[in-house]
């Protein structure tokens, strides 16, 4: 019979975990949302142990399920965030509107693999802002690719992505960091008495 059971699905899911948050935080661009996203994917997954069969790929068919969860999320921020605004121009008119959307849950706050150095800080910022520029599935296959070591095969897997659209992007998210931190850089005042280099 398929499927796991909750012990084994606990296993491969704390093997998975940082990939999974990884992928998470790369289609939502916001590192605090990542986590209870990963979570709900996790309460979905449970629900669907029997639809996993031991010995396939857990982790891409645990991205599958992350991936939809960040990207449901996403639309229902912007549905949000639409009722937001046109309750505002409705204000702004004097018609009064009771807010239509619950109150959000506070922010989660970052591990320590989110925590940055004090001394890293500014070159961090840049890097993040850079990062977070990038198309979703760029920053994902990127991040998957550097941060975690995957290979193009198993980011493929993961992401249901042909292996050449994955290096693609790898390579252009490569370059465009590149690009904006030497913008960054370009725009930088220099410190008065030293020179450019």
């Amino acid at each position: 019979m398929p499927g796991i059971d909750e012990q084994r699905f606990a296993e491969l899911y704390c093997e998975a975990h940082a990939r999974l948050w990884t992928l998470a935080s790369a289609i939502l661009g916001d590192r605090a949302m990542a986590e209870d996203v990963v979570q709900d994917a996790a309460i979905t997954a449970i629900r669907r142990l029997g639809d996993f069969e031991e010995g396939t790929n857990f982790l891409a068919w645990m991205s599958k399920i992350v991936r939809f969860t960040a990207l449901n999320r996403l639309k229902h921020a912007k549905i949000r965030k639409a009722r937001s605004l046109s309750a505002h121009d409705e204000e702004e008119r004097g018609i009064e509107v009771a807010d239509p959307r619950p109150a959000l849950p506070g922010e989660t706050v970052v591990g320590s693999d989110g925590i940055l150095s004090p001394d890293q800080q500014e070159f961090d910022d840049q890097v993040l802002a850079a990062l977070d520029a990038l198309d979703p599935d760029r920053r994902a296959c990127l991040l998957l690719r550097t941060v975690h070591g995957m290979t193009y095969e198993e980011i493929s897997q993961a992401l249901d992505l042909p292996e050449g659209t994955v290096s693609s992007h790898v390579h252009r998210a490569k370059t465009e960091i590149r690009h904006r931190l030497a913008e960054e850089d370009s725009d930088s005042p220099t410190p008065s008495g030293e020179s450019p280099q």
